[in-house]
């Protein structure tokens, strides 16, 4: 495995830890701030006509809404882990992956 798979994976596996480790409250904000800069890049694609790519946003943004709901529910079902790594998955394979990073590192430092 090259430097630059390993660096990424390794970065890719911290971002998941960190997103598994916030409480509630603090990754419900990070989840809300990267659907609010999903719902950006959602629109510029649209505008350049890459529908797919505007499509893929959306089934993100329908995915983290649907986890919200679940979370904030009378009844959550544990959901973090999975949540967490399909999050992780996805935005590094639809290029999204620096925006999922600055919402998480938006409400880390909101924290200190």
């Amino acid at each position: 495995m090259e430097n630059n798979e390993i660096d990424r994976k390794a970065l890719m596996d911290r971002t998941e830890a960190e997103l598994h480790g916030l409480p509630a409250p603090l990754l419900h904000l990070a989840l809300l701030q990267y659907a609010l800069d999903l719902t950006i890049l959602a629109r510029a694609y649209f505008v350049e006509q890459k529908h797919e790519s505007a499509r893929d946003c959306n089934e993100t943004l329908h995915r983290i809404l649907g986890f919200l709901r679940n979370e904030l529910g009378s009844a959550p079902r544990r959901a973090r882990d999975s949540m967490s790594s399909m999050l992780v998955k996805d935005a590094h394979q639809g290029g999204r992956f620096q925006i999922l990073r600055h919402a998480l590192e938006q409400v880390s430092q909101s924290e200190h």
